[in-house]
């Protein structure tokens, strides 16, 4: 497991060794500074934490096909095999895709001007990434320039 975060603390470091003794396995802790982060643009709904998750994908470039992302507040009941043994074809990603009506999909992609929206959102809490995919298409730059634009962020 590899951990991100902006703080972390003795009592964190002992939980975190006693939960890899108990379950057998290795926890990896990544400090982040932040300030960087915090400078970035943020809303309501994208915070600087949001951030994390284009940190994460650029680290792995270079050491693994894919990353599963999941935010600190989800549990996994059972097996992740599939997850791992899923075949990507051409997405850069596999992700939980919320469901709504159309057409408040519609009014969000037309308020957003982001046509694409108009087929759903997804859960960017739980991301299966396509690592070499990722860094083919530049998600990350993407994104922050996205983000970085005054018209995106007062959407």
């Amino acid at each position: 497991f590899h951990v991100f975060t902006d703080s972390f603390g003795p009592e964190d470091q002992q939980r975190f060794d006693a939960l890899a003794k108990q379950y057998a396995t290795q926890i990896v802790v990544y400090l982040i500074d932040c300030e960087r982060l915090k400078s970035l643009p943020s809303t309501k709904n994208w915070t600087y934490a949001t951030y994390f998750r284009f940190i994460i994908a650029d680290y792995f470039s270079d050491k693994t096909d894919r990353v599963l992302y999941l935010d600190a507040d989800i549990a996994c009941k059972g097996s992740i095999q599939e997850l791992i043994d899923l075949n990507f074809a051409k997405n850069e990603i596999a992700a939980v895709v919320a469901e709504g009506e159309l057409e408040w999909w519609t009014k969000r992609s037309v308020s957003l001007a982001t046509p694409g929206l108009v087929s759903g959102y997804f859960n960017a809490g739980f991301i299966l990434i396509n690592i070499p995919l990722w860094a083919a298409e530049n998600i990350s730059k993407k994104a922050i320039e996205m983000l970085k634009d005054p018209e995106v962020v007062q959407r």
